[in-house]
């Protein structure tokens, strides 16, 4: 099977230098509504597997039900993804504007307050900057926008940090891996992930990207991951990073090596 093959390509070239730059040609993949609900409900995760086809990167998805059972129907059960790339329509219509979340509403307030007051005393930079925290906390008035606002704080924490952490620190990772011979091949992405972000209002994409998580206690100092975001790619950078920050952002995925086995992985085998 040339799935098969284009995966094994990926396995001949993950610990080289040239697997490095294929990890970083592009920014992440996207995963359709229709392509999602093709998936059997019943399976447990979904299977990122990286590959190289025909010399660049290719990435193929398919549910644990049909891969077990070995069911691959390109387009049905198992889905070719690469990196996506921009379409440039003849033109495009304005962009709706929206209002920031409130999280975003506060940081830009407080830097507001610090920008315009730098040579007032402490203590009245601090009456500003409750003064400021207050008028934000205030908008909140239901137990549902004060659980957005707590969800913005934490995409701050288990999304940009990450985020940050690959785009500044997987040469590193990569080098450390590579030595080891544990650079990654595949992933388990637990399917409930997917099906929460899908079943929100208007989801019709998730992108998934690559990011770091911290891992001093283990055997690696960070461990690649893949993140899972609601995806519209109408709107402009400021207002994505906005819907970004304001939506839940899955970040529990397993990468095959080093900390999942290779027999969870048909394709591997």
């Amino acid at each position: 099977m040339q799935i098969k093959e284009y995966i094994q390509a990926w396995n001949d070239i993950r610990n080289s230098s040239k697997g490095f730059q294929f990890l970083q040609a592009g920014s992440g993949l996207c995963v359709s509504k229709e392509e999602f609900e093709q998936w059997n409900k019943q399976s447990t995760c979904v299977h990122l597997y990286l590959a190289n086809k025909n010399n660049e990167p290719c990435f193929y998805l398919i549910d644990e039900y049909h891969d077990q059972a070995q069911e691959y129907i390109l387009g049905q059960t198992i889905f070719e993804k690469k990196y996506i790339k921009p379409s440039l329509p003849p033109q495009q219509p304005p962009l709706k504007q929206h209002k920031p979340n409130e999280l975003l509403q506060l940081i830009q307030k407080l830097l507001q307050v610090l920008d315009d007051e730098p040579n007032t005393s402490t203590n009245k930079q601090k009456e500003l900057i409750k003064a400021s925290f207050n008028q934000i906390i205030d908008q909140l008035k239901t137990p549902e926008e004060f659980a957005q606002f707590h969800q913005n704080l934490r995409n701050h924490v288990d999304a940009v940090i990450p985020g940050f952490r690959w785009l500044m620190y997987a040469p590193q990772w990569f080098e450390e891996l590579a030595q080891a011979e544990q650079v990654v091949q595949a992933f388990e992405i637990p399917f409930q992930d997917f099906e929460f972000l899908f079943n929100q209002e208007n989801c019709q994409e998730v992108f998934l990207f690559f990011a770091l998580k911290n891992t001093p206690n283990d055997n690696y100092r960070n461990a690649i991951d893949v993140f899972l975001a609601q995806y519209d790619p109408k709107k402009d950078s400021s207002e994505e990073i906005n819907f970004v920050l304001a939506n839940r952002t899955a970040d529990i995925s397993t990468p095959c090596p080093p900390y999942s086995a290779i027999t969870n992985f048909p394709l591997l085998s």
